[in-house]
C-alpha cells in the first residue's frame, strides 16, 4: 500500500503474501448440475435461507419464485410464479426465515 496525496493506492503482488492457503472451502452440498431438470435450475439466485428443519430456500429473482430442497438437495415444491395475482410474486429479492412459535 501506498499514500500519494491523500489517496491510498492497493496493489496485489505477483506472488501471495503467505506461502499456505489461510481459507480453504469445501462443498458440502450440490443442488442440481448444469445439465439437469427444470426444478433445479435457477435464473438468479436473490436470497437463500434455511429453516429449522434445515429446509432450503432459494429466491429466484429472475423468475419470481421460492425453490424449496431438503437437507440432501431434493426439491420439495415451489411458492409462488411470476405475475401479480394469487399464489403469484411480483419481485422476490429477499426471504427470512421466522423461528418457529414467531
Amino acid at each position: 500500500m501506498e499514500e500519494v496525496d491523500g489517496v491510498v493506492y492497493v496493489q496485489n503482488p505477483k506472488d501471495p503474501m503467505f506461502d499456505v492457503p489461510i481459507l480453504g472451502l469445501v462443498e458440502e452440498l450440490r443442488i442440481g448440475e448444469m445439465e439437469t431438470h427444470p426444478e433445479y435450475l435457477f435464473a438468479r439466485i436473490s436470497s437463500l435461507a434455511v429453516d429449522n428443519e434445515k429446509n432450503i430456500y432459494v429466491a429466484d429473482g429472475m423468475e419470481n419464485h421460492i425453490k424449496v430442497f431438503s437437507p440432501e438437495g431434493l426439491n420439495l415444491r415451489t411458492i409462488g410464479r411470476p405475475g401479480q395475482g394469487p399464489g403469484e410474486i411480483g419481485r422476490v429479492d429477499k426471504i427470512f426465515i421466522a423461528e418457529s412459535g414467531c
